[in-house]
């Protein structure tokens, strides 16, 4: 693992453990010369730039017989347009992209960038995380740190209609902490791009996600489900009732139970494995 050219040094990951060696880019070239077989995974929205920059440019990408470039697209709306790519396919032979949702990840999005896509998913599935109980939890309700226009607006309805909670914005914590955390918190709120780990982590903590609805991340098995609405003006108008309705106990589990049934279909570590396995076997979803 290493950084982007130019970033800043970095030895370890800070926000949660891991075994994990992170080397300078440069690093590259001195310590893994001759190479015959090289395969690059980078996230999506840095491509464009890094393949001008130094894949199109550079000798040593050149030198390797079998040089295989992965695309790490875990969110479609940060996937450069496919034209960015055009300087791409002609310094690789071997192009292609991973997803993390279903709902990107069809022979439609295959044919718009025109190279191998493979559906990878996510590493997220019930049996990793701890399932609290309601009554095993705190008075708390969360909030993604996405950026949103009403964020502020939301922030202080929920501060007045909820005066006995505290009302957090998820950030500046380890992974363990935010665990732990999320296994204590009734209530998630995630403003991003809606079925993401605030989401998934947070249901199958025992909490009750929300968020808005949308057929980009989505598979339309949620939609009109409990704790999606279809706007932000909706989310804003209503959530304060839906979550004191959601509070009873009754409800909260049968909230809760349908949401954690949901994300267990679409989010499961065997499929999660034989995806890996797949990948790296060349046997991609969509040739």
């Amino acid at each position: 693992m290493c950084t982007y050219p130019d970033a800043y040094l970095m030895w370890r990951f800070s926000q949660f453990d891991a075994d994990i060696t992170i080397f300078r880019y440069e690093q590259l070239q001195d310590h893994f010369k001759n190479l015959d077989f090289l395969l690059f995974h980078s996230i999506s929205y840095r491509t464009p730039h890094f393949v001008k920059t130094e894949i199109h440019q550079n000798n040593y990408f050149k030198k390797i017989e079998d040089f295989r470039l992965n695309i790490l697209n875990q969110n479609i709306q940060l996937m450069p347009t496919p034209e960015a790519f055009d300087l791409l396919k002609k310094s690789c032979k071997h192009l292609t992209q991973t997803t993390s949702h279903k709902q990107y990840s069809t022979q439609e999005f295959k044919e718009k960038y025109d190279f191998p896509l493979h559906y990878l998913s996510v590493f997220g599935s019930p049996e990793r995380y701890k399932r609290t109980k309601l009554d095993e939890k705190e008075n708390l309700i969360l909030l993604s740190p996405d950026e949103s226009a009403q964020k502020t607006e939301l922030m202080n309805a929920l501060e007045n209609q909820f005066s006995e909670f505290e009302i957090k914005i998820v950030k500046g914590l380890r992974y363990n902490e935010y665990l732990s955390l999320i296994s204590r918190s009734k209530i998630m709120i995630t403003l991003g791009e809606g079925l993401d780990f605030y989401f998934i982590e947070q249901v199958f903590s025992g909490g009750i996600s929300i968020a808005i609805y949308n057929d980009e991340f989505f598979p339309e098995d949620f939609q009109a489900k409990h704790g999606l609405f279809s706007s932000e003006d909706e989310l804003l108008k209503e959530v304060s009732t839906y979550i004191r309705q959601a509070l009873e106990k009754e409800n909260y589990e049968e909230i809760n139970n349908e949401q954690y049934q949901l994300c267990s279909k679409f989010y499961k570590y065997d499929e999660y494995r034989e995806n890996l396995k797949r990948f790296y076997s060349g046997d991609y979803t969509f040739k």
